[in-house]
């Protein structure tokens, strides 16, 4: 049981979540479950169930926020695309060509 590795994984859990590098927080969340597996303190257990509670309202948040944005994007993508009528553009294959 390595409890610095552990304590080091706890750190590195939360600045993956800071920075959205969610590839690398399920390896370190992987590795945190074989080290807990192996057997931890008590209070050491309880003290990463209540901090994990945390995380999870935290990349729910992020997760909304991300769901937001793609529905932003989509609605932009549609905009540009009702653009080429306007001008008197086709929009075939992706690309607007001018009529004429």
């Amino acid at each position: 049981m390595d409890l610095k590795e552990l304590e080091s994984i706890e750190k590195q859990i939360d600045e993956c979540i800071d920075q959205e590098d969610f590839q690398k927080l399920n390896v370190l969340l992987e590795r945190r479950f074989e080290i807990i597996k192996a057997g931890i303190p008590e209070e050491m257990a309880k003290k990463i169930y209540e901090k994990d509670r945390e995380r999870e309202k935290i990349i729910s948040q992020k997760l909304k926020s991300l769901k937001d944005n793609v529905k932003n994007l989509e609605r932009g993508k549609q905009a540009l695309k009702g653009y080429g009528s306007v001008y008197g553009l086709k929009n075939e294959g992706g690309r607007f060509k001018g009529q004429g």
